[in-house]
Formats: structure tokens, sequence, C-alpha cells
């Protein structure tokens, strides 16, 4: 069987399916203990259930991904962490229960979206890009470089790019062309990846150590936590192609990390935000260290002073502006129910801005300069300003998602057009351009890179397919090349 569900044989596939319904039935019966709304509650968890369930098909393709990060981002986070803080998921929302009809809308639509794209992908004969980055050879061959070439363009992307002064939206000269090639780190890691757990070889492993440490060494210079979470990333999506069974002590090695990076690693990044633009790329590295000497490795002194900066730095932690208030976790983002509150606020009044600045910064983020004007901003950021979202001085880039920025663009009937006006051709085009999960490298590194699409608005999701999808099926194509004639 493929295409579908796993096959009931499948030795893992049953005790998933029970550990994600006993989980969700937990999570349901604690909200309700705590006064949730039912409806709420309902919906959270459909759209949670959905998402994860994308997972367990045999052929996991882009739009299948890009669904399940959308159920974590429209339910699953929503009702682990409110509950974890003892909060009502409609606690510190206006209009708790259309805000979650006009959410739950959105996923359906975008849901549908991604079958019809998957039915699509599925009757039409994968490229021969696709089929190449199944080769062993070429994964061999071509993964160190990956890497190489990878990190060196992160580390001049991170050296010379244009950079946010004064707390607002504006930008230093700089030039940020070198960021669109760091896919080749990610593709490297899938490559490497897939070399260890599908092929067998033992070469990858301790490159894959290496390229752990790299990644956090990375995270510490760019100041962000993407690095980190897609090297994660990356090796989770590896076991899940080889459909490996989990071992005791790698897993507690890879909980540890994990930990290490959640404790440490995360803090100080936001602690180095206000000075790194100061620092060095090297600088940088050491500032991280003496952070954590200044607050004796201890991971809640680190917390505290973490959250004592979110106080002060990001529009959402004010009374009435985060869904967890008084909490400063900096976990609003994964929950799309705010922004879509705090749209909906106005837009229902029939306050809507149109489709033509979205479409603007859409053309801004694929043209090049010479073509067209660009400012730093993205639809987001011009709809947390035309809905009061924003604070002045706060230059954090609000999350609000496909379907907050699709409200704003044209009320409720957007929210259901644009999936298939929008992510349809989107997801088309994703599907049959990298291919699914178990496919090749280039589906698996694909998908790697394109974890954070379910919070981008409908400009931002153009402008990563008309731009970072786009290079990186051009480069894969001709690595691809280069390789059948070397081979010839």
């Amino acid at each position: 069987m493929t295409g579908g569900i796993l096959p009931a044989a499948h030795p893992r596939l049953a005790a998933a399916i029970w550990l994600t319904g006993a989980s969700h039935l937990c999570l349901a019966a604690g909200h309700l203990a705590l006064g949730s709304d039912r409806f709420l509650t309902l919906s959270m968890g459909a759209m949670s259930l959905w998402g994860i369930s994308r997972l367990m098909r045999d052929e996991i393709w882009p739009g299948d991904y890009y669904v399940f990060a959308l159920g974590i981002y429209s339910g699953t986070a929503a009702l682990a962490v409110k509950l974890a803080y003892g909060q009502p998921l409609q606690s510190n929302l206006q209009h708790p229960g259309m805000a979650c009809a006009i959410l739950l809308g959105g996923f359906v639509a975008a849901a549908g979206a991604a079958e019809i794209a998957r039915l699509v992908a599925r009757r039409v004969v994968p490229p021969a890009t696709v089929r190449a980055w199944a080769d062993p050879g070429l994964l061999a061959r071509a993964y160190p470089w990956l890497l190489a070439a990878g990190a060196a363009f992160l580390l001049l992307h991170v050296a010379v790019r244009p950079r946010m002064v004064a707390g607002v939206l504006h930008q230093t000269d700089g030039f940020g062309g070198f960021g669109a090639f760091t896919f080749l780190l990610t593709l490297g890691l899938a490559a490497a990846s897939r070399r260890l757990l599908i092929d067998g070889a033992r070469g990858p492993f301790r490159v894959l150590i290496l390229a752990g440490i790299a990644m956090v060494t990375l995270s510490l210079v760019a100041n962000t936590k993407r690095e980190v979470f897609e090297f994660g990333i990356c090796l989770l999506l590896g076991l899940l192609a080889a459909r490996a069974r989990l071992r005791i002590l790698p897993s507690l090695a890879a909980i540890g990390a994990a930990a290490v990076v959640a404790l440490y690693v995360s803090p100080v990044i936001h602690l180095m935000r206000n000075d790194f633009l100061e620092i060095g790329l090297v600088g940088r590295v050491s500032e991280g260290w003496s952070i954590l000497k200044a607050h004796g490795f201890d991971p809640a002194a680190l917390a505290e002073e973490e959250a004592r900066f979110f106080a002060g730095f990001s529009y959402a932690y004010r009374e009435a502006g985060s869904y967890i208030f008084p909490e400063r976790g900096a976990f609003d983002r994964f929950m799309l129910i705010l922004p879509v509150d705090q749209v909906a606020r106005m837009a229902l009044e029939g306050e809507v801005m149109g489709v033509r600045p979205f479409a603007r910064e859409a053309l801004e983020g694929i043209l090049p300069s010479i073509l067209i004007d660009k400012s730093v901003m993205v639809g987001s950021d011009r709809v947390a300003w035309a809905y009061g979202i924003r604070e002045y001085g706060s230059s954090a880039r609000p999350v609000l998602g496909f379907t907050a920025t699709a409200l704003a663009m044209g009320g409720p009937v957007a929210v259901i057009s644009a999936p298939i006006l929008v992510l349809l051709p989107v997801l088309i085009a994703f599907n049959i351009a990298f291919g699914h999960l178990r496919a090749s490298a280039l589906g698996h590194g694909f998908i790697a890179i394109s974890w954070y699409l379910a919070e981008q608005g409908v400009d931002s999701l153009i402008s990563f397919a008309g731009r970072n999808a786009a290079l990186m099926w051009v480069v894969s194509a001709l690595l691809a090349t280069w390789w059948k004639e070397r081979r010839a």
C-alpha cells in the first residue's frame, strides 16, 4: 500500500495511533476540567489530530508536512501550553468562538488544498532531479561539500546582511543575498542522515556529531535558533523516512542534547540579541560563554533573565496582547488563534486591507532590487501596524500566519478562497518538484527548511516559493546533472 495510512501490519503504527489518541484525550479532559470552552477544545483537538495523522502516511509530501505544522500551530501547542499554565483556551481572547471558527475554516481549506495537491503529485512521474537525489553515490559524494558550502554562505550572510536599527523596522545598508543559499547546509544534513539511517553507511555518524556542534555554534553566531532547529528536524525526518526503531541510549542522548539547547543555548541567544550586532563573528561565541558563566550555568537564573528580556522586547507581552499573559515564555508564536482574534476585532467590521499591499510585498520578496524598490517590512508587519498589534519601538516580527493575513486581506471570504487560489498551486509545485520524504534527500531537505511555513503570511509564502524553493530546485537540478554526466 502506498500513499495512504501505513498498513496495519506496520510494527509501530498502532502504537503511534494509540499514543496520539490517548494524549489528546488527556489534553481534552484536562481542559474541560479547567473550564475551557467545548467548541475550542473540540476544534483545536481535531486540527491537532488531523495534522499529526499526516505524518502517519507512507508517502509524506511537502503539503502533508505543511498541514502537520499547521495543526501544531493551530491546535497542539495551544492545548499543551495553556493546560501547562492552567489557563482555559478562551482566556485572553476577545472573540474566542469567532476566532476559533475562522481559524478552523482556514485550516480546513488549507487541508483540502493539501489533499488535492497530493492527488495531483501522485499522478505525475517524479522529475529526474528527485530520482537523482535518491542515488547513494551522489549523497556520499555531495554531503561533505554541501555542509561546508552551506556553513560558508551562512557566515557570509551573517557578516554582511542588513541589520535592524533603532528598535523599529529600519535597516542599515548590507547584502542579504547570501542567505538564499543556506539551504545547502540543510540539504547536506539530509543527505548525511539518509546515508547513515537508510543506506547504513558509518562515515556520516561522526560528521553528524560534528555538524550538531557546528550548528549550535552557527546559531550563536547568527543569533537565531533556526540552525539548531533544522538540524534536529533533519535527524527526526531521517528516522521517519527510515522507519527506524528508537533505541534507549541514542534517545536519551538526543533528549539530553535538546535539554541543553532549550535550557542554555536558547536563553543565551536571546540575551545576546541587544548587543550582538556590535560583536564580531568569533566574539559572539565567547560572549555566549561569558553569559553562561555570569549566571553560574544555572538554567533557572538564565530563564529568569530571559523573561525580563522578553518583557521589554516583543510586542506581544502586554495585558490583552498575549495568549498566555502574564507568563512570558515566548510561546505565543506557536498559537495562531491569537493573531486571528486580534485581526478579527476590526476585519469583521469591514476594515480590510485588500490584495494590493500583499501583492507588493510578495513581489519585493521575489524580484531583485534592481527591478523593484524594497522595504524591510512584510505583510505581517503591515497587518500588525494596521490592526494595532505592534507597539512602536519593537523590532520583533509578529507571527500572524496564513489565516490571519488572509482575514486582513479580504475578510472571511479570503480565509476560504486564499488557500485555493494561493496555497493549492504552491503545494502542487512543491510536491512535484521535490517529491515526498521517502523518495529522496531532495524532498527530505526541502521539508526540513519548510517547517516554519505554517507561521508565514500569504505574501511570505509566495515569496518563499518564488525565491527560496525555486533557487533550491535549480541548484539541486544542476548538481544532479553534474552527477549524471560524471557517471556517464
